[in-house]
This record gives structure tokens, sequence and C-alpha cells, in this order.
């Protein structure tokens, strides 16, 4: 089935293998703007249609991701779950800012806003790798990033309790709890991250425990200078960044302010995401601690174990699946199905005596040693039960046509030999199909012999 985005991209010259590999340099920003903005309005036209695409499948776990996954993640959470609904990196690079941000933005000291071939290539080789995968109807690909999108308006906010309103102050106590506030500096290309927070004009916010591809906070600390106001209501004002640094006081306020606010932004990230995993039954999946720990904060309710099961998937290293394409780990999940089942529900057994313990090291401990069992021992259990196999479909085999030598005439010998040799392998067929197909460790055992 695959998904309509990939429809639109097969006709786009962004899927083009050679423009991909010389990053788009025969195109001008004009041309690239033009066909990422057709894209933009491909996908939003057609949402309806894509949250369709995502439906559960049975029982089997379908979880959502608010950001991309890199290919060696997905292969690990491919070995349980069935569908993984992602962000779109591409309908993120569609995203113009407006005059007015750019505008501030390089007063700010930043470049101003242009066309990233060089990312346009990175993201373009990303979505070809994950080509098996869509076709495979295991990934799925949702422009998620729309909702982080600042409005089209430019707003000034105003508040006179530093916005500590935002959220109930226990919820903006445990966030505030979790922030790293960091000062910046201003460079000669940009802004420098120092140490700790001191008086400046910049800072940044990050939350303990949330990944460096989730995103951050920063904030300036402008002055507004009032400059007229006309007949028509609206108000001429001039924005400055000065080069003073602000006195102490003032500087730990505007902190306070801009925490409240930080933390508020984090807070609706993570229920919008929750929220468009419930709108498309599928259980929310992230690397997040600190997004972990305030869903239980707020009293989420207690994870299933395949929910357990899924999330601990993102703890699990398998190197050999480097070794693995894409395409052969989808022909086997598709291929072996019975097999594949029967990992998952071995996967969820070892999972389920874990979710109880609560001390980190014996769960590292127990953890490793589930996947120990499943991807090193019972692999080798197979190996044997195989060459055993083998040896019994052969020695029945001999047996068979010793008995049937002496009594058979030669011109119907071979015909019914074979007839029983097949008979016996048949035989042999289901014994394997009991003995080994349906070990939990079998479907592995497939996948690291590809």
């Amino acid at each position: 089935m695959g998904t309509i985005l990939y429809d639109f991209l097969n006709d786009s010259f962004l899927f083009n293998n050679n423009h991909i590999a010389d990053n788009f340099s025969k195109f001008t920003e004009q041309e690239l703007r033009a066909e990422l903005s057709n894209y933009r309005g491909f996908c939003l036209n057609n949402l309806t249609q894509l949250n369709k695409e995502i439906l559960p499948v049975g029982q089997a776990p379908s979880v959502f991701s608010g950001k991309s996954h890199d290919l060696a993640k997905l292969k690990i959470t491919a070995l349980y779950i069935e569908k993984h609904v992602i962000d779109d990196p591409l309908f993120e690079l569609s995203h113009e800012m407006d005059g007015v941000r750019d505008t501030i933005s390089q007063s700010l000291g930043f470049s101003p806003n242009s066309v990233n071939k060089a990312k346009i290539s990175e993201v373009m080789q990303y979505l070809k790798a994950l080509t098996p995968m869509v076709a495979a109807d295991y990934v799925k690909l949702l422009p998620i990033s729309r909702i982080y999108e600042p409005p089209k308006e430019l707003g000034i906010r105003y508040t006179e309790n530093y916005f500590s309103d935002l959220l109930p102050p226990q919820v903006m106590d445990f966030l505030h709890k979790k922030q790293v506030v960091r000062s910046l500096r201003k460079a000669e290309e940009g802004w420098e991250v120092l140490d700790d927070a001191q008086p400046s004009r910049g800072i940044i916010i990050d939350f303990d425990g949330n990944p460096e591809d989730e995103g951050t906070h920063i904030f300036h600390l402008q002055e507004v200078e009032p400059l007229s106001t006309g007949d028509d209501g609206k108000m001429r004002v001039k924005i400055t960044l000065p080069e003073t640094q602000p006195d102490t006081a003032y500087f730990n306020a505007w902190v306070l302010q801009s925490r409240n606010s930080a933390a508020h932004d984090f807070y609706q990230k993570t229920l919008a995401e929750m929220a468009i995993s419930s709108q498309l039954n599928s259980m929310f999946y992230t690397d997040s601690t600190i997004k972990f720990d305030l869903l239980n904060f707020l009293g989420a309710q207690h994870q299933s174990i395949q929910e357990y099961t899924a999330q601990s998937m993102l703890n699990i290293d398998l190197p050999f699946l480097n070794n693995v394409n894409a395409e052969t780990l989808m022909r086997l999940r598709l291929d072996e199905g019975e097999s594949f089942q029967a990992f998952r529900d071995a996967l969820e057994r070892g999972f389920r005596s874990l979710r109880t313990e609560n001390d980190a090291d014996k769960l590292r401990q127990k953890t490793e040693d589930l996947v120990h069992e499943l991807t090193e021992a019972q692999i080798r259990e197979i190996d044997r039960k195989i060459k055993s196999l083998q040896r019994t479909a052969l020695a029945e085999a001999s047996t068979a046509v010793i008995g049937l030598a002496g009594a058979v005439h030669t011109g119907g010998w071979s015909l019914l030999a074979a007839a029983t040799a097949a008979f016996q392998g048949y035989k042999t067929f289901e014994q394997y199909r009991r003995d080994v197909k349906l070990n939990p460790g079998y479907f592995l055992w497939k996948v690291k012999r590809q």
C-alpha cells in the first residue's frame, strides 16, 4: 500500500537520485522553494487520507513518534512494532519563515532565511532509504511539525506575573526542576553558549532528559521603544538588542518569565503529541525521559505490557541489524509472519517480568540477559535443532530407499522411491515447523542468516 506521499515524490525532481547526489546544484532557490511549497500543499490537502492510512492491524502494536528516527532505530523497532508513525522531515523543510521573523532573526546575528540544498539532499536520502519500510506499510509519515510552527502573525504578549499562571503550580514546579538554563554570549557569528546563567541578552533553556534532536528554547532580551500611535490604532515601535548587559534583578525576572514560557511550551507540545497518538489509536513512543516522567506525573494510565515492550525497544542495541538491509527485514516480516509473532510474544513475556523492577542496575542487567537469550542462546539452539533434523531426514530417506530396492522393478522404482522420500520429507517438515519455526528466536535466526 505505501503512502500517497511517495506518489507525489515519485513524480518530483526531489526524488531523482542524480539531483540528490549533487545537492540539487542545477536548481535555483526559487525552483526548490516552489517544489517544497507544492509538497506542503499536497500534504495539507490530503491530511484526512494520510490519517486513514494509519489503521490498527488487529492487536498488533502500532506506535506514534513526534519525530523521525534514524534507520538503525527503525530496524530495531521493526522487530516488534507493526506500524511506526513518524514526523515527515521534508514537510518541516517546507515551512517558510515570514519576513518580519526573518528580519528579527538577522538583527540578532543569524543568517537570513535561505534554502539549504545540502539539508534537502540529506532528507531525500533518508526518505529513499525508508522506501522499503514505507512500501511494507511499516513506516508511516505525517506532517507533525505543523503543530509546532509559529502563528502567522507575530504577537506581543503581556504578563503581570511572569507567565506563572500558564500552568498549574505543581506542574510548573515539576518542569522548573527539570530545566537547565545557560546564558548566550554574542560571537562574531551567531551566539556562544556559556556554562551557566549570568546576566546577558540571550539564554538557552533545555530540559534534563530531553534528547538534543527534540529541540531547545532560546530567548533574547530585547528592548521595545514606542515611537508613535496612529489614528487607526496601530503603534509603531522600535525593537533593539542593546550591547549593554541588563542588571542582575532585571535579568533574573526575565529568566523566570522565560522559564515559565518554556515550561508551558514543552507541556503543550507533549500533550499535543499524546493527543495525536490517541487520535491514531497508537501507543505514544518517546526516547525523552522528561516527557515520560511528565506524563506519569500528570497521572497517565499505567503502561500496558505492549506499551512497556515497545518503549523498552529503544534501549536495545542489536549491532547485527546494521548488516541487514531494510528490504530484507520487511520481506521476512511478511514471509515469516508466524515466527515474527512468536518473537513478539517472547518479547512481551520477557518484558512483562521486568516492568516491576525498580532498581536501574538490575533492570539493565535483566534486559541484557533477555536480549542475549533471544538473540544468542535461542539462535544457537535453533542451529543445533536444524542440524539434527537434517540428519534425521537423511536417515529416513535412506531407509525408505533400501526397503524398496528389492521389491520394485527398476522401471517403477525411481518414481515410487521419490514419492516415499517426499512423504518422509513432509513428516520432517512438520517436525521442523513445530520444533524450530515456532521457536521465539527463529525470526531473528532468519534475519541473521540474511
